[in-house]
């Protein structure tokens, strides 16, 4: 096919009058990399999405074995990392099955798994085989997209393997098989583009392609969408002068077909000749697409395309993965396919990353990404361009409630009371004057808060008019699924006010709604607005002092030079709590405003020295770190904020969880119909009181809630024709573990008539939970490993798995995702090739008599019970052993409390210090020593240690951590320390493990008798001199104690 013809096109670096740079923030510097778990050792992750993993409403990150939980605010607290407890890449987050926990897809070529979060936290997953994918050169997919290409209501996953392209589809029952269609054939395994190119209503699939003999993708081609056949028909877009990488498609200029652009790959990246082209679709994607260079530069790895100046066309956004200034840019479009650079950051390398999300909520595009080079870095950067309430700020607030509408309640917008037609609402044309002799000067930025109700299901378009300027549109809450218009919400909508649409110095405008509504009777009600104008101005240094008094109040002072006159300071606080400005986010900075002022913050002080107490008793669990401001209100006016404080919740509270629904109904009110919600509670033990919040409007209207079919005591239902807030207490015998239905009755009629009916408004009707159990808590939960039944415990610094038919520990993961016994199942296990496998575990304890391999993961002769909030009690189906497991948040307590009197056992370790085997990076010691040694028994060749030792440990440098394992009570039982390869090899294998064993002796004999204790644990340094061999010596010496003398 002949070449179109390339158009160069050269762009003027004007300043562009949109944004500043972004603030870079890196979240996280220690990741590790693919290789460090498995071949090939360079191999770094590609995946990177973003969701709400904790359920909190913002949106969290996971790029490659790691989730980021987002903290809010300014994005510079600490992010959460969660480290999965497998080598994978994640490169989705989408629900799966409907429920209220968070879905993983990840990649470990030629498997794909799905990763179930186990809870509403978002911090322990179960794993599931969904399918596979052939591997690519580089073991894992650089492609990979999530689009609805068969027109179902879920998405497919569309993963490049091999050289094709392949669709997962997501099956009714997701436990089930997954199918697996090729769609596209001789693919690249780089970016995956969709978009319906030639204009019939179905997507397609643009990717790069190899031509015969050749390694590099260069060609581009289209795929036509043919539905569940597979290997769609391709046609050829054009070629280009080095590797494609990333792909995507769009209408870039405006006349109504998609067109698709794409960066070039360089390796190794040494010079600045990667292209930015742009491909123009001639129509209908036939015939030659004319190409368009927008840029050329070092290696561009990164594209992501988006509206990111709010005008209505696409813009892009890329990052050079190699060069000297590796530049962050947007190129901003005209919308016709002129492009404008804006150079948004530099010196931060990206690959396969500039991914776009508005992570803290302020209503702009943020950016975030991996490196590869620096592959220990996650990047975001916070866009700014929107002005919103941020540390160290000067504002004026203007506040405006409506005053003559319904009794100065609110001002009803659409339908036949509209208060522009219905005097008896509202006297007026139409036009209000929410704020008057609005000070400009120094002004950078201004936004409006519009309390607003959404009142009649269907209604849509809420816009204000500025006087002598078109509508602005006011966003329903982000949170609510789609069709956001069919359900009951009242939120603080947040809109940007231009600033020269304020020059006047008053803000005048008027309220719209869409005329068309289902039965015709669009209806939105306004409570009130507020304008804040922010000033570029100087900030008194102010801060915020916080100390705990007592368990249940924290005390807030405002701190730094009073001299300018203070009229009044309000401390807000950024934690998670129930959401009560509507918007469905629940770790925010908590205040909302009602009527135009400002409520539900931590409190207010109008006097020196302008403190207050926290009342923290129901103040939730808190996995995040919470944060404290002040709003520093002086005699002018205006309003200074204070910078963000970083507060300790003290850990003696009571524990308070949240319950946030889920399964809300659209369109509830009463009057319709009988409706029902799901909280989920984790247990019941331990609990002393619980309540739920919700708002409503209308709830006089109420006609019964239950919980569990079980009628709540409401006493005071709340008024007609207006909003309430509710706190409402609850029996705890009326909650089970799992699983809670709660219901509202249908409203009956009133003396024959409709009545409105209570709204519950967005996000539904939430819970708190309070438990007389302070302090940190072990987590259980049930999951499957290896194909086999296991629990999971999550510790505050380990996650153990227990095979739960053998009683043994499989799996002892540390918080950097290294797995210290690394169980696998292995069917064909041979000395000592399964020192890899199946061989490892905890404690193994049985190893003759027909209860042989009870205590040693993959065996199946024993019952699991969890009989604590951190114990697990195992008996053998023989009746003849029992043994209990007391997990700590660094080790776990093994108590053997009943023995087969005719047999002898053993308590080993086998595993893998520092998640892989690498004799070289170990040292070892134990209680007869006075420091560690680097020459290691090796097990293979007839080198073990054997004596009566108290403990004994590796340590693994890489790793700077330390396993140990202890004896509580002393015996003269013959003790082994061992290091056994998994080939004749021996400690030159490439793996293997670990052997420590209490009552072993050289002839592989069991010879511990009656019941005894003992512990596994991880220290947290490497010994490696005498004197770090002499703290773990004191530690351990203490522990014992502490056991054996309680």
């Amino acid at each position: 096919m002949k070449k179109p013809a390339l158009t160069v096109l050269f762009f003027a670096m004007a300043v562009v009058a949109f944004g500043q740079p972004l603030t870079h923030i890196t979240i996280d510097s220690t990741r590790q990399k693919w290789g460090d778990w498995e071949q090939p050792e360079w191999l770094r992750y590609f995946g990177a999405d973003h969701g709400d993993i904790n359920g909190d409403g913002l949106p969290d990150i996971a790029a490659g074995r790691y989730v980021y939980l987002n903290p809010g605010g300014t994005l510079e607290a600490p992010w959460q990392r969660v480290v999965l407890d497998d080598n994978v890449d994640v490169i989705f987050v989408t629900d799966i099955d409907g429920d209220p926990f968070a879905d993983l897809i990840a990649q470990h070529l030629p498997e794909i798994y799905w990763y179930e979060a186990l809870d509403e936290s978002g911090t322990m997953f179960r794993r599931t085989l969904i399918g596979e994918v052939p591997a690519t050169s580089h073991v894992n997919s650089q492609g990979f997209k999530k689009a609805s290409i068969f027109g179902g209501n879920k998405p497919e996953l569309l993963i490049a393997g091999n050289g094709d392209v392949y669709a997962l589809q997501i099956p009714d029952d997701p436990k089930k098989p997954w199918p697996v269609l090729k769609v596209a054939a001789n693919t690249s395994d780089e970016g995956i583009g969709i978009g319906d190119v030639n204009g019939d209503n179905s997507p397609d699939i643009v990717t790069g392609r190899r031509r015969a003999g050749e390694e590099e993708p260069k060609v581009l081609v289209w795929f036509r969408n043919a539905g569940k056949q597979p290997e769609w028909d391709a046609q050829e877009i054009g070629s280009t002068e080095h590797p494609i990488d990333r792909v995507e498609v769009a209408d870039l200029d405006g006349d109504g077909d998609q067109d698709v652009v794409i960066t070039e790959e360089r390796y190794p990246g040494l010079e600045p000749d990667a292209h930015l082209i742009w491909f123009e679709n001639p129509g209908q994607g036939k015939g030659q697409w004319p190409s368009h260079i927008i840029t050329t530069a070092y290696s561009l790895n990164n594209l992501d395309i988006a509206d990111l100046d709010g005008d209505g066309d696409a813009d892009l956004v890329t990052s050079e993965h190699k060069g000297v200034e590796l530049e962050l840019m947007w190129w901003l479009n005209d919308g016709q396919g002129t492009f404008t650079k804006k150079v948004m950051g530099t010196g931060h390398e990206n690959h396969l990353g500039t991914q776009l999300a508005d992570l803290d909520l302020d209503g702009d595009l943020d950016v975030y990404g991996a490196a590869w080079d620096a592959y220990q870095n996650m990047h975001v950067w916070r866009n700014d361009s929107k002005p919103g309430l941020r540390p160290n700020q000067r504002i004026k607030s203007h506040g405006w409630i409506p005053q003559s509408s319904d009794e100065g309640v609110f001002l009803r917008v659409g339908g036949k009371y509209d208060y522009r037609v219905a005097n008896e609402h509202m006297n007026a044309d139409g036009w209000i004057t929410l704020a008057e002799n609005i000070d400009l000067k120094n002004a950078d930025g201004a936004e409006l808060i519009v309390e607003r109700v959404q009142s009649h299901d269907g209604t849509k378009g809420l816009a204000i008019q500025l006087e002598g300027f078109d509508p602005l549109s006011i966003p329903p809450p982000k949170t609510i699924p789609q069709a956001a218009e069919q359900y009951m919400f009242h939120d603080n909508a947040r809109l940007t006010i231009p600033l020269e649409m304020l020059k006047s110095g008053d803000l005048r405008a008027r309220f719209l709604v869409a005329d068309e509504h289902p039965w015709d009777w669009p209806q939105n009600l306004i409570y009130g607005t507020t304008l804040r104008v922010y000033y570029k101005e100087s900030v008194p240094v102010f801060t915020v002092k916080a100390v705990v008094e007592i368990n249940k109040e924290m005390k807030l002072t405002l701190a730094g030079n009073q001299s300018e006159n203070i009229e009044e300071v309000t401390f807000i606080g950024l934690y998670e709590d129930v959401d009560q400005d509507g918007d469905g986010v629940y770790r925010d900075w908590q205040y909302h405003y009602d009527r135009a002022e400002l409520k539900g913050t931590l409190g207010k002080a109008s006097q020196p020295p302008y403190q207050i107490n926290w009342k923290l008793d129901w103040v939730p669990n808190q996995e995040l770190p919470v944060q404290v401001m002040a709003l520093v209100t002086l005699t002018n006016g205006k309003t200074v904020t204070t910078g963000a404080t970083t507060v300790e919740l003290p850990a003696e509270r009571p524990e308070v969880r949240l319950g946030k629904p889920y399964n809300v109904p659209a369109n509830w009110v009463t009057r319709n119909d009988t409706y029902t919600e799901n909280l989920c509670m984790a247990d019941t033990s331990g609990l002393v009181s619980s309540r739920l919040f919700w708002k409503s409007w209308s709830p006089c209207y109420d006609a019964g809630i239950l919980l569990n079919g079980k009628e709540l005591e409401v006493e005071n239902t709340g008024p007609c024709y207006d909003e309430q807030w509710h706190k409402l207490n609850v029996r705890k015998n009326y909650w089970i573990e799992g699983e809670n239905t709660l219901t509202t009755r249908k409203t009956p009629l009133h003396d024959g008539s409709m009545v409105h009916g209570m709204e519950v408004q967005w996000p539904g009707i939430m819970a708190k939970w309070k438990h007389n159990r302070p302090g940190e808590r072990v987590s259980i939960a049930s999951s499957t490993y290896e194909g086999r039944p296991h629990f999971v415990i999550k510790t505050a610094q380990l996650t153990y798995y227990l095979d739960q038919a053998s009683g043994g520990l499989s799996r002892m993961i540390d918080a950097a995702g290294n797995d210290w016994l690394g169980f696998h199942v292995d069917s064909k296990e041979a000395y000592p090739k399964s020192a890899a496998t199946s061989y490892r575990g905890f404690p193994n304890l049985v190893f003759t008599t027909a209860d042989k391999g009870a205590g040693h993961p993959g065996f199946d002769r024993c019952t699991s019970e969890v009989t604590g909030p951190n114990q697990i009690t195992v008996e053998s189906k023989s009746g003849r052993w029992k043994w209990v497991y007391d997990f700590k948040p660094d080790h776990v307590l093994l108590d053997v409390v009943k023995t087969d009197p005719n047999a002898n056992y053993w308590v080993l370790y086998e595993g893998v210090p520092g998640g892989s085997f690498k004799p070289a990076n170990y040292t070892f010691g134990h209680s007869k020593a006075t420091s560690s040694q680097a020459d290691l028994p090796d097990f293979y060749k007839g080198k073990t240690l054997s004596d009566q030792y108290a403990w004994m440990y590796c340590s693994e440098n890489e790793s700077s951590q330390t396993v140990y394992m202890a004896q509580v009570q002393n015996d003269k039982k013959p003790d082994v320390i061992g290091f056994l390869g998994d080939s004749d090899e021996g400690l030159k294998s490439t793996n293997g493990m670990t052997v420590f064993g209490f009552g072993r002796d050289l002839k592989t004999q069991p010879k511990l008798k009656g019941p005894e204790k003992f512990i596994l644990g991880i220290y947290s340094r490497s010994i490696n001199k005498p004197e770090d061999h002499q703290h773990l010596a004191q530690y351990l010496n203490l522990l014992i104690d502490d056991y054996e003398n309680p």
